[in-house]
């Protein structure tokens, strides 16, 4: 049976409070369960480490470090990944091959859109009469 929205859990990391917290919005309009919010490495890794993380939307530069490392392991453990940056994904190299990935600035309607295709993608429903 595919999952229900209602039931996944959002993980949004930026470095930026506002941004993170549009990204927060962004996922509870879409309808997540659950929407975790962290500004750094150390608090998005002890939130993967307490919660099943089912999506996460990754700034790939947090005030100096690079989430493609959590990234990743957030991926090979199933999470479906994207990555945002202020650069182009090409000025980024080879890191984010094989990840969604958004060019900010990006905004919640941004946000909502993108995934939204991957959760269609994902066969993930919305509501329980999908």
């Amino acid at each position: 049976m595919q999952p229900m929205l209602a039931e996944c859990t959002a993980l949004c990391v930026d470095d930026e409070p506002l941004i993170a917290a549009e990204m927060a919005k962004a996922f509870q309009d879409i309808g997540f369960g659950t929407v975790l919010v962290a500004y750094c490495l150390q608090s998005a890794r002890a939130e993967a480490a307490m919660h099943k993380i089912d999506f996460a939307l990754l700034d790939v530069n947090l005030g100096g470090e690079c989430s493609t490392g959590i990234g990743k392991a957030l991926a090979q453990g199933g999470t479906r990944v994207v990555f945002a940056s202020g650069y182009a994904k090409a000025e980024l190299g080879a890191a984010l091959q094989g990840f969604d990935f958004l060019e900010k600035p990006i905004g919640g309607d941004d946000i909502g859109r993108h995934f939204r295709a991957l959760l269609n993608r994902a066969g993930v429903r919305r509501f329980a009469a999908e």
